[in-house]
């Protein structure tokens, strides 16, 4: 995300299946994992249709495999991240520091980018700034995850933290949930796992995805719910929140 992108000479196996299922279009890409559905669920079929509109500012887009979504609900898509790292980004810039003038922008969406800022305070006013009177946040951050980016992996988030940050970025919370439970964190390790060690095998590709989705992906996902370990672990959070 913004602030944790490693310049690496070339691409991990992870961000070659995210691509290659985002170039098969459709949603292939939120059968990834049980994270990755779980989260995809809340944030782009629910909540994005819902809460987004206007001039849009994704706030560390990365790859955006969900960009056609956005699309949808916003008049004016503006993808920005740290370094370059989709074909219809426009701007290279920190969220600390966004180059927008005050009051601007209608909805800003920031996907899994908190946990990677070392100031996130500094972000949260930033994302004040630059959004108008009563306009939205709609973001995303992790409470169970591995380690990853390293090393600008900071943070990880309670729902009590979230509402905190809000508050201090001058935005009243309109709703929090969580973005699956133990078991949707567990199945995620399974699914890298899984994915990337059988990635190799090219003309196996298609029966490994297929075998990923029902039974990792699908299945956890499921169990998860009926389970409902998400209130004690959950594996992340959304939030909508309307400035002030």
């Amino acid at each position: 995300m913004l602030e944790g992108k490693l310049n690496s000479p070339r691409k991990t196996t992870r961000e070659e299946i995210e691509l290659y299922l985002t170039a098969r279009g459709g949603d292939e890409w939120k059968y990834f994992s049980a994270s990755i559905l779980a989260h995809w669920e809340i944030m782009f079929e629910d909540y994005a249709p819902r809460y987004l509109h206007g001039i849009v500012l994704d706030a560390g887009c990365g790859h955006a495999p969900y960009i056609d979504l956005v699309r949808k609900y916003s008049t004016v898509l503006i993808s920005l991240d740290y370094e370059i790292t989709h074909p219809a980004q426009q701007v290279c810039a920190d969220v600390r520091k966004l180059p927008f003038v005050d009051d601007s922008i209608d909805s800003l969406l920031s996907t899994q980018v908190f946990e990677h800022v070392a100031h996130p305070f500094e972000a949260i006013h930033e994302a004040g700034r630059v959004l108008k009177s009563s306009g939205i946040l709609l973001m995303s951050v992790p409470h169970l995850s591995r380690l990853h980016e390293l090393p600008n992996d900071y943070f990880r988030f309670t729902e009590n933290g979230l509402r905190f940050l809000a508050q201090e970025g001058g935005f009243e919370v309109i709703e929090i949930v969580p973005t699956g439970g133990l078991l949707t964190f567990l199945s995620h390790q399974a699914s890298l796992a899984f994915l990337i060690s059988l990635w190799p095998l090219r003309i196996l590709r298609p029966a490994i995805l297929m075998i990923n989705k029902c039974l990792f992906t699908r299945l956890a996902n499921f169990l998860d719910r009926l389970i409902k370990t998400e209130s004690l672990f959950p594996q992340g959070y959304v939030m909508v929140a309307k400035k002030i």
